[in-house]
């Protein structure tokens, strides 16, 4: 009964984490939406670590061209 009750917890925690990040992706334009989709589809967001590496590289070139 116990791990029934554990695990319509956890169903009920990933319900909730799907409704907010799609109210989060509802709010972006199709515009970052279409780029989102191309980024992902690239080596850049191949995996988590090319993905933090792509973010820290943008990042980097931000702040070079703000100086």
């Amino acid at each position: 009964v116990g791990a029934h009750a554990d695990l319509r917890a956890e169903q009920a925690r990933a319900e909730s984490d799907e409704s907010s990040a799609l109210t989060e992706l509802d709010r972006l334009s199709n515009k970052v939406r279409t780029r989102a989709a191309q980024l992902l589809e690239s080596t850049d967001g191949a995996d988590g670590p090319s993905r933090q590496a792509a973010a820290a590289r943008a990042e980097s070139l931000v702040q070079m061209l703000e100086t």
